[in-house]
C-alpha cells in the first residue's frame, strides 16, 4: 500500500526513540524528511506545543511545525507535523569531543535560556492552551503540596527510606536557606542534552519536545542540563562558557545559583521514584541524584 502526505509519497517510516511522554515518527517522502509526533499521553498537549509554537518561533530555534490536529479522529490521536531539523544531538556531542564546538555550544544555549526568562506569567504552574487558541494560560500549583504528595503518599516514600525525611527537611527549609526572587517564566521543563539538537559549529539548531514545559524558573533547566551524567560528562570549560553567555546577555545569576538549580531539579528525581512501576536503572540514577543534592545542601 503506497501513502501520501499531500502530494508527496511516504517511502518510509520509523519510530523515534525521543520524547517521554509522546510517540514520535520519522518519515521520509519522496522529498523531505517530517516527524510526526502523536500526542498519546496528554491530548491537550497538541494545543499546548502548539500555541508554544506561535509564541516562540521567532525567539528560539524550533523545528517548524507545519501543521497540527487536535482532534483524535484522523489517527486516534492529536497529532503534529514538524520538520525534521537536522543536527546533532547535544548527549552524541558530549560523548564525541570536539572541544570548540561544545564550548560554542554552551555559549549558544546560554542565549537560548536568557531568551525564554523574557516570556513572564502571573503564576508558577503548568501551561495549557484550549484548543485553537493562541494564549497560553497558567494552571498554577504549590511545590509543598508536589512533595507532600510525592514523598508521603507515593511509591517514592518507600524507594527512598530514611532519604525521605531528609528530603522533606530541606524541603521545608529551603525558602530561609535559599532565598530565590525570580518571577514565573518559560521554562522548558526537560532540557537535557537528549532533546537540544547543535549544527557543526555548534549552535543550537532546535529544542524538542515541549511536552513538559510551564510557567518556573531558570534553575530547573539549569538544574536538568548541568545534571550529573556519566555517560556523558560535561567538559570543565562547559559551565563557565555557558554563565558567561547569561552574563553577557544581562542574566547576572545570584551567588546561590548552583544550591538553586541543585534543589530545583531535586523535584524530578523525586517524580522519578513515584512512578508505579519499577525501573531500576531510572530509580537508582534518581536516588544517586538525590544523595548528591542532600550531600551538597544540607
Amino acid at each position: 500500500m503506497e501513502l501520501y502526505a499531500g502530494a508527496e509519497a511516504v517511502q518510509s517510516y520509523e519510530l523515534l526513540q525521543t520524547g517521554r511522554a509522546n510517540t514520535n515518527y520519522l518519515i521520509a517522502t519522496s522529498q523531505r524528511q517530517l516527524v510526526l509526533r502523536l500526542h498519546v499521553h496528554d491530548a491537550t498537549s497538541c494545543a499546548k506545543e502548539r500555541a508554544l509554537h506561535d509564541l516562540l518561533e521567532d525567539s528560539v530555534p524550533l523545528a517548524p511545525l507545519l501543521c497540527s490536529c487536535e482532534s483524535a479522529q484522523l489517527l486516534g490521536h492529536p497529532f503534529s507535523v514538524l520538520a525534521f531539523v537536522s543536527g546533532t544531538t547535544l548527549e552524541r556531542a558530549l560523548q564525541g569531543g570536539a572541544e570548540i564546538r561544545l564550548e560554542t555550544a554552551a555559549h549558544s544555549l546560554g542565549d537560548t535560556l536568557a531568551r525564554l526568562t523574557q516570556f513572564r506569567f502571573e503564576a508558577f504552574g503548568d501551561l495549557v492552551a484550549e484548543p485553537g487558541a493562541s494564549k497560553l494560560k497558567v494552571a498554577p500549583w504549590s511545590a509543598a503540596d508536589f512533595y507532600r504528595q510525592t514523598l508521603f503518599e507515593s511509591p517514592a516514600s518507600a524507594r527512598l527510606g530514611p532519604l525521605r525525611d531528609r528530603v522533606w527537611h530541606l524541603v521545608q527549609t529551603s525558602a530561609e536557606r535559599f532565598p530565590d526572587a525570580w518571577p514565573p517564566h518559560l521554562t522548558h521543563g526537560d532540557f537535557n542534552p537528549t532533546n537540544l539538537l547543535v549544527d557543526d559549529a555548534g549552535e543550537v539548531s532546535a529544542v524538542l519536545d515541549w511536552e513538559f514545559a510551564h510557567a518556573g524558573t531558570i534553575w530547573a533547566d539549569l538544574g536538568n542540563l548541568l545534571r550529573s551524567r556519566p555517560e556523558c560528562p560535561l567538559p570543565p570549560y562547559f559551565v563557565p562558557a555557558l554563565l558567561e553567555s547569561l552574563s553577557d546577555l544581562g542574566l547576572n545569576l545570584p551567588e546561590n545559583w548552583n544550591a538553586l538549580r541543585l534543589l530545583t531539579d531535586l523535584s524530578s528525581a523525586c517524580e522519578f521514584l513515584s512512578s508505579p512501576d519499577d525501573r531500576p536503572q531510572t530509580h537508582a540514577a534518581a536516588l544517586a541524584q538525590v544523595r548528591h543534592t542532600l550531600k551538597a545542601l544540607e
